[in-house]
């Protein structure tokens, strides 16, 4: 039979008239009756495997990239991205799609793997065959992400010392910087599958206090962020916190969370004005300062570059090429991560994809940390 394979669906041609979705702009389109057509065009984002690797079009093809939007207005992004052409074909053709959060049923997410299967033959068939299933995902109970920055209620039992905690939701990032030092290349992909709540503030000495009993910060003041305090230090400190608390279970972040966190959806060095949002060599008059008093990040973040480094829960490793999921470090290692720069940090050590590593059992009179958490 013959039909029309549109070749160029994307976002931008699909309009809204009176709430109901047209296709517009089918300068690419064919009337094809083998249901082939052999021609390139199109945007690449939203190219099958099928199209890159033989150049054929079909109705499968139009289907493919309905499924990547799909994906796109689920989730907020799309399942390959990259700058470079030739690594953005290669994921499309060579890597699945990152698999939807775990925020979603699992009927929406089977539905969402099928559709994007790098197979055509185990793909959906047909326009009609996809609205069948789709129409059996919405059956069931509608699916709403948090925003991102909504700040979170207090764990009863123990929320006042963990403090204020903001929604981070799951996304992905390119790690590292191609002009940074070497341990930050290669620049890859990271893609973080499960949402988590991180400390709207660097941990204060009055919280320190009220769990450990002790302060052995250098600088003193409740509001003051804690340091002189190692990681295993940190460790015991999560520990009793976690043996008061029923509802969540808190950590450290992963060093992953932490630049996913403090990028915000950002790309450059810092993820915004760094006299505006930090306490660092240029400003700090060489001490600590009260958390909260610079401007937050995107995501309501607090001194996530500045005011003292940050432990970070992995071992330090090198990275490696190509995209990873929810990665935590090296297996074992001789020194832990630590990140964002301090109140004695030149501005290069206070970028995002600046990494810094130290003995887990030593302390630094810059270096403090902030928690994540997740619900038990």
């Amino acid at each position: 039979s013959t039909k029309i394979v549109h070749r160029n669906l994307k976002p931008d041609n699909i309009l809204l008239q009176k709430e109901t979705p047209r296709i517009s702009d089918f300068g690419l389109s064919r009337v094809v009756s083998d249901n082939k057509t052999n021609r390139i065009g199109g945007i690449l984002d939203y190219m099958s495997p099928e199209i890159l690797l033989k150049g054929e079009y079909s109705e499968l093809g139009d289907l493919w990239a309905a499924s990547v939007m799909f994906y796109q207005m689920l989730v907020g992004w799309l399942p390959w991205s990259d700058s470079d052409t030739n690594r953005l074909m290669a994921m499309i053709v060579l890597e699945q799609a990152p698999p939807l959060p775990s925020e979603f049923s699992a009927q929406t997410r089977n539905f969402v793997a099928k559709c994007l299967d790098k197979d055509p033959s185990k793909r959906y068939q047909s326009a009609s065959q996809m609205k069948d299933a789709i129409r059996a995902c919405t059956t069931s109970a509608v699916e709403v992400m948090k925003p991102s920055g909504q700040l979170i209620e207090y764990d009863p039992a123990w929320g006042w010392i963990a403090g204020e905690f903001v929604y981070i939701p799951p996304g992905q990032f390119i790690t590292g910087s191609e002009n940074g030092d070497g341990n930050e290349r290669p620049v890859h992909r990271v893609i973080i599958s499960r949402s988590f709540e991180m400390g709207k503030y660097q941990i204060t000495q009055k919280r320190w206090q009220a769990v450990m009993g002790n302060t052995p910060s250098y600088f003193k003041g409740d509001d003051l962020p804690v340091e002189q305090v190692s990681w295993l230090d940190v460790q015991e400190f999560v520990n009793k916190l976690n043996t008061k608390s029923s509802k969540y279970f808190y950590s450290l972040p992963t060093e992953a969370q932490w630049e996913y966190a403090c990028r915000a959806t950002t790309t450059g060095d810092y993820a915004g004005n760094l006299d505006e949002m930090a306490w660092y060599a240029s400003n700090s008059d060489n001490k600590t300062h009260p958390v909260g008093q610079k401007l937050p990040n995107t995501w309501g973040l607090y001194d996530m570059h500045g005011n003292v480094w940050e432990w970070c829960e992995d071992w330090f490793g090198n990275y490696s090429s190509g995209s990873l999921m929810d990665p935590n470090g090296a297996s074992s290692g001789e020194y832990r991560v630590f990140r964002g720069g301090s109140w004695f940090s030149p501005a290069n050590l206070c970028r995002s994809a600046f990494r810094s590593i130290y003995n887990p059992g030593y302390c630094l009179i810059n270096l403090g940390f902030r928690l994540v958490r997740f619900l038990r």
